[in-house]
């Protein structure tokens, strides 16, 4: 099915009187390595940019330092008790084996919801999780990520052939693996493996490197913002996920001059609201 604005009708609406920032949404991010402290600042820029009502992170020092001039209203503190509505880990990581709060909370999940993305992919892949933790995640691999999770789960299928085969790559990994999830590319393909979104084409500007960081951040923070009527099963997450992509593709639209020039990602970050409200006029 493609993904059109209309599926946005009712989502992104403003806080009421009774609202706080714990209703309009938790969001915690482990995310940025030393070698790649980048992925930390822009999905954290992301998800601060997209209406949470709460930003929490844990990195690495130089990103906390990079942050603290950039988003002072983010909390650096995050750990596996902490509340949480929607988790985003991986993202800045070859492989986030490495951390062990990644694992912790994914292996603690419960309410939550999480974005699974770069480095965390393959680990989670063998994970022993029940079916309700792993519904409740969302998978974010590039082509080349997708085909190193066929691996890991003992399939073949190449890069290529993912890229060849969005749509049923997609929908594979989602039975496989019982999650939401997200295959970037040119077209994005969404898929919980029962309903499958096919996203608009975006500009081919997002072809570069940390595009994917301010995906997963604006993922989460657009699914904390939701986690409540996600539980009480008002949405699903398949649709919440493809709402996110589409925010980020006009988001990037914006930033590029409407696809005349390239994309500077902390600049695309900034426009977010102006991409959220645009849609919310569309679906309206």
């Amino acid at each position: 099915m493609l993904y059109t604005d209309e599926h946005l009708h009712g989502l992104f609406t403003p806080p009421s009187a009774q609202d706080s920032k714990y209703t309009r949404g938790v969001v915690g991010l482990v995310t940025g390595s030393e070698e790649y402290p980048g992925a930390g600042v822009l999905s954290v820029s992301a998800a601060a940019s997209c209406g949470a009502g709460y930003v929490r992170y844990s990195g690495p020092s130089t990103v906390v330092q990079a942050l603290l001039g950039l988003h002072p209203e983010v909390v650096f503190s995050a750990s596996s008790h902490n509340h949480v509505d929607c988790w985003v880990l991986g993202s800045g990581y070859a492989d986030a084996r490495s951390n062990p709060l990644i694992d912790e909370i994914i292996r603690n999940l419960d309410a939550q919801y999480a974005v699974i993305d770069a480095g965390a992919l393959e680990g989670f892949t063998t994970m022993d999780l029940s079916d309700e933790q792993r519904a409740h995640c969302v998978l974010t691999p590039h082509t080349g990520e997708a085909a190193r999770v066929f691996s890991a789960l003992g399939h073949a299928r190449s890069a290529q052939e993912c890229a060849d085969n969005p749509e049923d790559t997609a929908q594979s990994l989602a039975r496989l693996l019982g999650c939401t999830m997200v295959l970037k590319g040119a077209q994005t393909v969404v898929s919980d493996g029962c309903e499958t979104f096919v996203c608009p084409p975006a500009t081919h500007w997002l072809a570069t490197a940390g595009t994917g960081d301010v995906l997963a951040g604006l993922m989460g923070g657009v699914i904390a913002q939701h986690a409540q009527e996600l539980r009480a099963q008002q949405y699903n997450l398949v649709r919440i996920a493809a709402a996110a992509v589409r925010v980020h593709s006009v988001a990037a639209h914006i930033a590029s001059g409407q696809g005349e020039h390239a994309l500077n990602l902390l600049d695309m970050t900034k426009l977010i609201p102006q991409s959220i409200a645009q849609l919310k006029g569309s679906a309206a």
